[in-house]
């Protein structure tokens, strides 16, 4: 189904000149004050332009220009469009997709002086004066054809407004027109009835008017002719139509046991938005019970839909509103909560962020940034699953990747009691990727998204990863030599060399121990630590001693064991637990540059 695909936003609010790339259903994250709630008003000013104020304009001498396109405009949906709106639409499309464009030259200006604009796909060059056609004849209306009157839900807005006024573009008033039309084709000869006999009494032509409307008459012609002879009035109190008495609809909140409803006004905002939330829920349920065909699509534009709710409501909301996605709404909406982003929807999330130079932009996609990283497709799918799993990344500004469960288990608790603070509280976020030849990868699509990244990696890996992510040369010295070094001493050590010449698994010893066993040997620690500079220069830290578990001073991991330092930790403070805590301190200090 069509839906609008990209924006591009100039001098609106805080967003100064910035793309964004939108999808049926597109989460928005981002610190306060980024400007999600002002990319939320550019789309809906978009669709539906009104006379922007002074603070609407980033810069008051330059226009305001909301650009977008308009995706999967197909032949089928232009045979059920109006021929006169599918005519006006088919003239500018291709390949499937409308550009439009809108401007407002300067504020305060009425809304018939903003700029419609159309992108004319004769013109190949994007700067010629011919690019753009304006305001084409019919264009507006067919664009109102193809995305009706948004639905806005406000963060801070009064939950009473949108569902307790019926109006075209409040959820109440959404739903009311979703029942309508059922009810009036089921009940409309009844309800007609009914109206005809209070016509029949109330109106001015009424053949059956109540007495007290006659007295009335009376009493004011009998007035009126000692005035202006030959006029007589009659009190006329028309009678709405069905379609009028729905626009009146509105909700009453019932406690238990409580016999007279409540306006939505008179309760508390918790409920106020728990009831919004459930009629949007109500309304995807509606969705997808429909089976008429859908031409519209309707933006539902939601600041902030977990506010307010308990963790269990947010996540009935988020499947609502994923429903809603696939039933002819595109939903764009604006989150502080991991809990409204599926793992299937991180790829299309915008991490919306605001800097003094570029204004508010968005962080590039992460589904864009592994297309971009990873050439072979398989593996473009593996890591854009796994790195999916990983949504605390989409709310950080800084990401730390470990590759062990050790590290994600203690490693937050030390630093926060080594530094003072928390990992969160300095926006890192701790993520771990499963197998050492995936870190080079997270690195790098993380960077190219746009958020700075560092990794821990266990001894083994500058031997058997380092060279193939790019992190070392190929005619690495100190890999060789620490190499030739294994080959002379793995007898009388105990381990098992593998193909590549480096410690493996046996019978007796784990190859984590062996590496561990290994970096204790003066003969190669220079070498290690020659390693470990090289690597922290590309952003990753290599354990010296082999693994985290062998800083910290235990010999195995696993629940226990990690319960057991950490409740030495607690007990005895990370100085006296930690066998290495100078080294810990090390990696805490690398960890906390940013």
């Amino acid at each position: 189904m069509h839906c609008l695909s990209e924006i591009n936003v100039k001098n609106f609010r805080s967003l100064t000149n910035a793309p964004f790339s939108l999808s049926e259903f597109t989460p928005l994250v981002g610190y306060n004050n980024g400007g999600k709630s002002n990319l939320l008003a550019s789309i809906r000013w978009l669709l539906r332009p009104y006379s922007l104020s002074t603070a609407d304009f980033n810069n008051a001498l330059s226009p305001v220009i909301v650009t977008g396109t308009v995706a999967g405009i197909t032949p089928e949906l232009l045979e059920n469009l109006a021929e006169m709106h599918a005519n006006r639409i088919r003239r500018f499309c291709t390949n499937g997709t409308l550009g439009i464009r809108r401007t407002q030259a300067s504020p305060g200006v009425s809304v018939s002086n903003i700029v419609l604009e159309i992108r004319n796909p004769d013109v190949t060059n994007d700067d010629s004066a011919d690019a753009w056609e304006r305001n084409p004849t019919g264009i507006d209306a067919a664009i109102k054809a193809l995305f009706p009157e948004p639905i806005e839900i406000g963060a801070m807005e009064d939950a009473a407004e949108d569902i307790g006024k019926s109006k075209s573009s409040s959820t109440i008033g959404k739903l009311i027109a979703e029942i309508m039309e059922p009810i009036e084709q089921q009940h409309g000869t009844e309800i007609r009835q009914a109206l005809d006999r209070i016509k029949q009494r109330l109106e001015a032509d009424g053949s059956d008017r109540a007495p007290e409307l006659n007295q009335f008459d009376e009493g004011a012609n009998d007035k009126l002719k000692d005035i202006f002879p030959g006029i007589k009035i009659r009190l006329h109190v028309p009678t709405p139509e069905i379609k009028a008495l729905f626009r009146d609809g509105t909700i009453k909140v019932f406690e238990e046991g409580e016999t007279n409803g409540r306006e939505v006004n008179q309760v508390g905002h918790g409920v106020q938005r728990s009831i919004q939330m459930a009629l949007v829920r109500y309304l995807a349920e509606m969705k997808t019970g429909s089976n008429a065909q859908r031409v519209a699509r309707t933006l539902l534009i939601i600041d902030e839909p977990e506010l307010y709710l308990h963790p269990q409501a947010i996540e009935q909301v988020r499947l609502a509103l994923k429903t809603l996605a696939g039933q002819g709404y595109q939903v764009i909406f604006a989150t502080h909560s991991p809990q409204m982003i599926d793992k299937a929807d991180i790829g299309n999330t915008l991490i919306i962020c605001k800097t003094t130079d570029n204004g508010t932009h968005a962080r590039k996609r992460l589904t864009d940034a592994v297309t971009e990283t990873i050439q072979d497709a398989p593996s473009q799918v593996r890591i854009l699953f796994e790195l999916s799993n990983l949504s605390k990344i989409l709310f950080s500004d800084h990401v730390l990747i470990v590759e062990g469960s050790t590290e994600e288990k203690l490693l937050p608790d030390i630093f926060h009691r080594v530094k003072g603070y928390t990992l969160s509280a300095r926006r890192i976020a701790l993520v771990r990727l499963d197998g050492s030849g995936n870190i080079a990868n997270g690195l790098r699509i993380i960077d190219a998204i746009g958020i700075p990244t560092k990794a821990l990696v266990d001894l083994d890996y500058a031997f058997r990863h380092a060279k193939r992510a790019g992190f070392l040369t190929e005619d690495d010295t100190d890999v060789a030599e620490c190499c030739s070094y294994c080959s002379q001493i793995y007898k009388e050590c105990g381990f098992t060399l593998a193909e590549d010449g480096f410690p493996r698994k046996n019978e007796k010893m784990t190859a984590s121990d062996a590496f561990a066993l290994l970096a204790t040997h003066e003969e190669i620690k220079e070498n290690v630590v020659r390693l470990h500079n090289k690597l922290k220069d590309k952003n990753v830290w290599l354990w010296k001693k082999g693994a985290f578990e062998h800083h910290l001073g235990i010999d195995k991991g696993g629940e226990s064991a990690w319960a057991e330092c950490a409740q030495n930790i607690q007990q005895n403070g990370c100085e006296q637990a930690i066998t290495d805590y100078s080294g810990i301190v090390d990696l805490l200090n690398w960890i906390d540059t940013t």
